[in-house]
Formats: structure tokens, C-alpha cells, sequence
């Protein structure tokens, strides 16, 4: 008798299992009774379904879970939302998570061949694994497999992976797309994922704890430092070669007792919170014992990244007087030695410094002390290779700072209390703007168009809202500058503008909407961007300034805000079709048919009001050309003078060559004054929607201290939107998600 299975139906059962390939499903209930096949000699034989199964099940080892042929027009996904980029030491390791939104009519099931989702690197590249960026991923060109067991239509998917830092300094980008392989490719929405591997740490001293009197051989109350991390680099708690100690300078021991609990002998304290990222404070708390000997003895201390580099020595010390009857007290604010800087007892919750205002330039170090001050070592160089022996995921909220058991008494009266919003003023130093602590703050934020058109074309004076919700929704993208072009016209109620957009209701309004930015914490920049001469209507940008009404109309604007520090006086949007001698004197010096005023006449009408602020003057050719800036540079008294340059992806100083023309003309400017791009985009002629242009300025500017406002913060549905509603809704998945992303990570 015949075996129930012919020999051709069992070699095509196990084929199909070897292979992989769907099998069509039987109705067993209603398959009976076996049927007759042909075997492969041509004999009839008879076919069981129930045995089928059965040496299905037998012959399955390892089992593979098979599923009917996939429809590839039915898969689909969407961008939702992904980790901030992370900024590592070289080599060290982190963890990173990209949700999509399964927008398909199929569900995504994990382990099942032909309807799983992964994660994988556009084009099937494998450099980034070559790279030695790959970290227990699933293959070389795949990153990740989606977590959950099904994920339904409308439902999310969550892919996560563990990347590591490149060995050489730099960034790397990974383009990321979902695939459903052995199916179809979903969408390409241009998502990626940019890693940035630095060597730099630094830091600024903030604040501390005020000094001590305390008997021979007494242990202190508890003490406090605290140091803002001024660089892109997390400071990670129990991270080796990235966790932040407080150390003694020289290395020095003889401080050191060990039931004061210092991690070392001399390392007085590490990090409180588990991490600090750029513009955090960190706290670092410890006890101290006094020397036998009476008499004024300094500690001197400085943040080290152990194993990586010291940090900043910023002087910072603290002065234990030893006295035979003394009971321990800090100084008061009388005492003739005056502290490292005023004292406050920390915000328990404390995670940045932005709302915060912090001391005075420390107190040298006295040179009539009665110990010798041991000289600071030498920089250590960095470790050839870290190796984290933990990984610190991207997303976790900083720990809170521990306020100090002893609250310090301030040693000298404290600056003013700062703006509502948290701001102190803005002003320049050297070549970096800062606050009123002396802290530098790199704006970046977004163009906000309609200032300087809706008014003369009779229909409002914003192009959107102005109320504090549209603010708030700016916050979420972490905006802290909002950069607004004026009209002339409308400044001064002339040239048939409609009184309702003009005069004292354009600048009220105005006013009002600046004050609305600063009371959330974000500074402006105010420019004169449309003039006409004469009785011209000012209906766009201007080759120069006129003499006829642009004084006056700078004045009006400096007037408005000359008792606001926080706000940026621009004097001109972008000059073009003239040389460097028209654009600093106006006058005789130019030919536009019209009597033409430069950039030191409209700094001097905004000086002449009394008018401090920080002012902007742009470069030619639409703000794009600063090769002669620098040997143009108005002259002024204030000595608080920017250089403004526009930078699109094509304009002819944008994003060619990696920035090479940024690198070469605009480079030297920002080596003397601080710059601002005070309009930046994808392309000047909305060409394209990509963003690659953009990952191109935007670090650019970063690693030249250079603020930036990208074009624009409106509803227009162009490339260059980036919102698509005024609650802040992204616009696209190209530029205006990049530039969120971006400004996310400052």
C-alpha cells in the first residue's frame, strides 16, 4: 500500500518550509475526507489535510512562523517622533528611540517573515556598521526591529538601538527608513538620525556656598559648588570619562580626611544629578575639615571630566579661617574677604540656568595670604578610548539639584532680579553676546513675517496671532529669539498707510508683542526691513537706507525699546546692489537715485536716543556678503555692535562645499564681533523642502558661536513654512522638521 502522502506533495510541503515561501491555508473542518492527488510517477494516491498538517509540524525545526503573501500597497508609515541627537564622547555608547505610525491597513507583526518591521538605513548601506557605529544591531543596514509584538493601523511603532560615538571627533548621519523586508520599502520621510562624537568639555563657575570659620580640626557644614556645563557634552553621572568630579587643584591631598566621605583624597565631590546637559548646573556638595594651625587657609578647586581632561580653572576657592575659639559660622556680609561670588541657597529643581541670574565676576584669589597656593597641574590629555560601562539613554529627565543642608547668607548684594521670562539683557563681549551674569547665550529661534507688509497693504499688522498661545507654542520648539521686520511707513503713519496699522497703533502693537516674547523668556530683534524715500510707499526691501525717513523711523524704533535689553535693534534688513563705501556712509557715496543713508548714519540716529541695546547691521548683497564687514565696521561708542548675515542653502555664500564660503568669509567676522544669521532657510526661493542645506548651516553656526532665526514661523504652505498651524504643528517632514529638531537639541 502507498504511503497517504505522494511523493511529489511531501517535496513540495518541505520546499515551501525550507524556503520560507506562504502557504494558501486549508479549511481543515471542512476537509473530511482525504482526496486523490497524483503522485509524482503518476500514480493516484490519496491526500490527508489532518496527516499534512501533522508532518508539517514534524518537519519544522527550527518552527518559522508563516503567513499568507503580503500586499506591499498596503503597508504604510509615518514619521511621530524620535530622541534628541546625541552628543558623545568618542566611542562611548548610548541609546536611541524613533516612533512611527503604522498608516497602513496592515498590522505589523513581530516574527512573522514578510510582516515584520525593521528598521533600516536608506539604500541598505553598511559604512555606519563598517564605521564601527553598530551596536548589537539586527544586521549591518538594519538598526533596529519594532518592539511590540502587533502593531495595529493607527497604532505606533517603537524602534530602538544602541549606537556608538565615532572613534575621531565629528558627526555622523544615519538616513533612517522603516521596511518591511522581503515586502516593500515604507515611506522615505528624509528621518535620520545625527551623532556628534567630541572631545570637549568645559565649564563656568555659577555660584557657591559662602566661606567658613571654623576651630582647629573642625568638619564643616555641608558646602556647596555649582558649575554651568558650557559645552555640547553630557555630563553623566557614574559614566566613566564623562562623569564630572569637583577636584583639588594640583592634585593636592593634604586636605583630605576620610570621614568626610570624599570619593577620593583629592576629589572632594561628584556631580549631584545623574546628568547635566548644556546650559545645566551642576552641584557638588561636601564637608570640609580646618587645619590645625590657625589662620586664613584656601582651598582651591576645579571640575575634571577624570581620565578625560580638567576643565575650566575659573579660580575658584574657598577660605577656611581657622581660629582656637572659633564656633563654626560663615561669613557674613560684612566680613572684609569677600566671597567667590554672592551665594544662594540652590532651586531644589534646578536643571538650567536659563531663568536664573548668577554672580559677579569672582574675587581674584588675595595675594597676602598666609599659605603658599600650590600651582595648577598640568591638563591631563584625554584617554585614547573610553569604554562606558553603562549606557545613559537620551531621554531621561536631569535629577533634581540637592539643596545644601546650611543655607548660605549672600556675601555682597546680588544683581537685580531678572526680566519675567528669566531674561537679564542681552550685550556684547568681545565676540560672543551674553547675558547680564557675563554668560554667553547663543540665540536661535525663527523669523516671524508680517510686520513689514500686512500694514502697508492695509489688512493688519501681523500675519498670524500675538497672543501668548502662539508663544507658547514657540517654546516647544525651545525657541529664544524671534526675529520681526519693520515698515517704515507704518512706523510713522506716512505715505497713505491706514491709521489703524500706523503711527503709535504699529508700534504699540509692537511693543506689545516683544513684551509678550520676553515675559516667556525669549528675546527679539526689531529691524528695519521696507523703506521708501520721498512719497514712495515702502513695498519692500531697499538698495539703502533713505535720509528722508529712515532716521527718524530708527529713532522711533529705539525710543520704543531703548529701556529693554533684551531686544536687538536692527538697522537695515538686507542692503544690496551697492559697495562697502555706500553701505557705511550713504550719501555722495552712493548712486541709487536717492539720497541714501549708510549704517554708521543709522547706528548714530539710534545712539542719538540714548538707545544701549545691542544693535545689527547686515552685510550687502542681501546680508550675504561680509567680505568687507570687518574693514567697514561702523564706529560705535556703545561698543555693542553685531554683523547680521541672511545665509539660504543657494544664496552664492550658503551651503556649497560643506559651508566652505561660511567657513572663509563669515568664519573671521565671528573671530572678532558676535554674528547672527538673522534669517536663515533651506533655499532663498522656496526650490526645495529638503533640509539638507539646512544640516549644513545650522551646525555651522553652532560651532562658530553663531545665533540664528530661521525663515519663517508662518502658515503660508511653502517650503520655507515651518508650521502648518500656529500651535506649532511641523509643516512637512523635510526642512521644517529638521529645523525643530535642531533647535530641540540647544
Amino acid at each position: 500500500m502507498k504511503s497517504r502522502f505522494g511523493a511529489s506533495a511531501v517535496f513540495l510541503i518541505v520546499l515551501g518550509m525550507t524556503l520560507g515561501m506562504p502557504m494558501l491555508r486549508a479549511d481543515f473542518a471542512a476537509a473530511v475526507a482525504p482526496s486523490v492527488t497524483i503522485d509524482a510517477l503518476g500514480a493516484p494516491t490519496r491526500f490527508d489535510p489532518l496527516a499534512a498538517s501533522l508532518l508539517l509540524m514534524q518537519a519544522a525545526s527550527p518552527p518559522l512562523l508563516l503567513a499568507p503573501a503580503a500586499d506591499p500597497d498596503r503597508y504604510h508609515s509615518a514619521w511621530f517622533d524620535q530622541s534628541p541627537y546625541p552628543v558623545l564622547p568618542p566611542n562611548a555608547l548610548t541609546r536611541v528611540t524613533v516612533r512611527f505610525l503604522n498608516s497602513g491597513t496592515e498590522p505589523w507583526r513581530k516574527g512573522v517573515a514578510g510582516q515584520q518591521a525593521n528598521l533600516g538605513i536608506v539604500g541598505d548601506s553598511t559604512e555606519f556598521s563598517d564605521a564601527g557605529l553598530n551596536q548589537d544591531w539586527p544586521t549591518p543596514d538594519r538598526v533596529a526591529i519594532q518592539t511590540e509584538d502587533l502593531v495595529a493601523p493607527g497604532a505606533l511603532a517603537t524602534f530602538s538601538f544602541t549606537i556608538r560615538a565615532p572613534e575621531i571627533p565629528g558627526s555622523r548621519t544615519l538616513p533612517l527608513r522603516p521596511v518591511i523586508d522581503d515586502t516593500t520599502w515604507m515611506e522615505d520621510e528624509g528621518v535620520f538620525l545625527t551623532i556628534v562624537s567630541s572631545a570637549e568639555f568645559h565649564s563656568r563657575w555659577f555660584t557657591q556656598s559662602p566661606h567658613v570659620v571654623l576651630a582647629p580640626g573642625e568638619a564643616s557644614e555641608e558646602l556647596f559648588v555649582q558649575f554651568v556645563n558650557t559645552a555640547d557634552l553630557t555630563w553623566s553621572r557614574d559614566m566613566p570619562g564623562q562623569q564630572a568630579n569637583l577636584g583639588v587643584i594640583g592634585d593636592d591631598r593634604s586636605w583630605y580626611s576620610p570621614e568626610l566621605g570624599w570619593p577620593t583624597p583629592d576629589r572632594v565631590a561628584v556631580q549631584s544629578a545623574l546628568h547635566v546637559r548644556t546650559g545645566e548646573i551642576a552641584t557638588f556638595s561636601f564637608r570640609v575639615r580646618a587645619p590645625d594651625a590657625s589662620g586664613i587657609h584656601y582651598l582651591q578647586l576645579r571640575p575634571v571630566i577624570d581620565g578625560t581632561t580638567w576643565m575650566e580653572d575659573d579660580g575658584v576657592w574657598f577660605q577656611i579661617t581657622v581660629s582656637p575659639a572659633a564656633v563654626q559660622t560663615e561669613t557674613s556680609a560684612s566680613t572684609p574677604v569677600t566671597t567667590r561670588g554672592p551665594a544662594a541657597t540652590p532651586a531644589s529643581a534646578v536643571t538650567s540656568i536659563a531663568s536664573l541670574t548668577a554672580a559677579a565676576t569672582p574675587t581674584p584669589l588675595p595675594t597676602s595670604s598666609p599659605m603658599a597656593i600650590p600651582s595648577p597641574m598640568a591638563i591631563p590629555k584625554p584617554a585614547a578610548a573610553l569604554t562606558a560601562t553603562a549606557i545613559p539613554t537620551g531621554t531621561l529627565a536631569p535629577t533634581a539639584i540637592r539643596t545644601p543642608t546650611v543655607a548660605p547668607t549672600a556675601a555682597r548684594t546680588p544683581p537685580p532680579p531678572p526680566a519675567p521670562g528669566g531674561l537679564s539683557g542681552l550685550r556684547v563681549s568681545g565676540n560672543r553676546i551674553v547675558n547680564a551674569a557675563g554668560q554667553a547665550v547663543q540665540l536661535h529661534g525663527v523669523n516671524y513675517a508680517g510686520p513689514e507688509y500686512a500694514c502697508v497693504q492695509g489688512w493688519g499688522i501681523f500675519d498670524g496671532p500675538s497672543d501668548d498661545a502662539m508663544v507658547l507654542a514657540m517654546k516647544t520648539w525651545n525657541i529664544n529669539i524671534v526675529h520681526l521686520g519693520l515698515n517704515e511707513d507704518c512706523i510713522l503713519g506716512i505715505n497713505g498707510v491706514a491709521p489703524a496699522y500706523s503711527g503709535s497703533n504699529y508700534i504699540n502693537a509692537i511693543v506689545a508683542y516683544v513684551n509678550r516674547l520676553h515675559a516667556h523668556g525669549i528675546y527679539a530683534e526689531v529691524s528695519l526691513m521696507w523703506a521708501a524715500p520721498g512719497t514712495q510707499q515702502a513695498l519692500g526691501h531697499p538698495l539703502i537706507l533713505d535720509a528722508d525717513h529712515s532716521p527718524a523711523a530708527l529713532a522711533a524704533i529705539a525710543n520704543a525699546f531703548k529701556n529693554d535689553p533684551n531686544t536687538i535693534i536692527g538697522l537695515q534688513s538686507e542692503p544690496h546692489g551697492i559697495n562697502w563705501s555706500c553701505w557705511l556712509n550713504g550719501g555722495a557715496a552712493c548712486s541709487v537715485g536717492y539720497s541714501a543713508l549708510g549704517m554708521q548714519g543709522a547706528l548714530n540716529a539710534v545712539r542719538s536716543t540714548g538707545a544701549t541695546n545691542v544693535v545689527a547691521a547686515s552685510g550687502i548683497d542681501y546680508a550675504n556678503d561680509f567680505s568687507q564687514w570687518l574693514n567697514y565696521k561702523p564706529s560705535d561708542p556703545q561698543g555693542q555692535l553685531i554683523a547680521e548675515a541672511h545665509i539660504y542653502g543657494n544664496n552664492p555664500c550658503g551651503a556649497q562645499n560643506n559651508g566652505e564660503c561660511l567657513t572663509r568669509t563669515i568664519g573671521p567676522v565671528a573671530q572678532v564681533v558676535p554674528v547672527i544669521f538673522g534669517e536663515t532657510g533651506e533655499t532663498y526661493d522656496d526650490s526645495t523642502c529638503t533640509g539638507n542645506n539646512a544640516r549644513i548651516i545650522l551646525p555651522w553656526a553652532d560651532a562658530h558661536n553663531v545665533g540664528y532665526a530661521a525663515w519663517t514661523w508662518n502658515t503660508w504652505g511653502t517650503c520655507l513654512s515651518l508650521i502648518s498651524a500656529f500651535d506649532g504643528t511641523v509643516r512637512g517632514s523635510g526642512y521644517a522638521r529638521y529645523i525643530k529638531e535642531h533647535l530641540l537639541t540647544r
